[in-house]
């Protein structure tokens, strides 16, 4: 998490392309980005469930809990400016209080999602 926080707010090319803006990109830029975030979400996956096998984290939906985690952590690079209120290491230190407490085995875990009900598309959503 730290990692993934320092990295955003260094602005390095690429840190933070979101998904909109990854379906403009063409051919090898494209599949280049494609690549290094698909390695980059296995890695966090990894971990995940390195930690859930160890028993250190609740059993989560790894897929889930990868984006989520990625995707607050993305959300930095949106919003942090460089001599603001909080650092990079001040920013990740919220974040991983947040997350470690949410994967501590020894809370009581919210029920699963019912995963039986079928899958709407965004479309059907959006208009219903």
């Amino acid at each position: 998490i730290r990692f993934h926080v320092q990295y955003v707010t260094r602005d390095e090319e690429g840190a933070s392309i979101s998904t909109t803006e990854l379906r403009g990109l063409t051919g090898q830029l494209r599949a280049r980005h494609l690549a290094t975030r698909d390695a980059y979400e296995r890695k966090f996956r990894d971990l995940l469930k390195g930690g859930i096998a160890a028993g250190a984290f609740a059993p989560v939906d790894v897929p889930v809990v990868t984006a989520g985690v990625l995707g607050i952590g993305l959300s930095v690079g949106r919003w942090y400016r460089p001599g603001g209120r909080l650092t990079p290491d001040d920013i990740a230190d919220e974040y991983i209080r947040f997350v470690l407490k949410g994967l501590d085995p020894r809370l009581p875990a919210p029920p699963i999602a019912d995963r039986s009900r079928p899958v709407k598309s965004r479309r059907t959503r959006a208009a219903g």
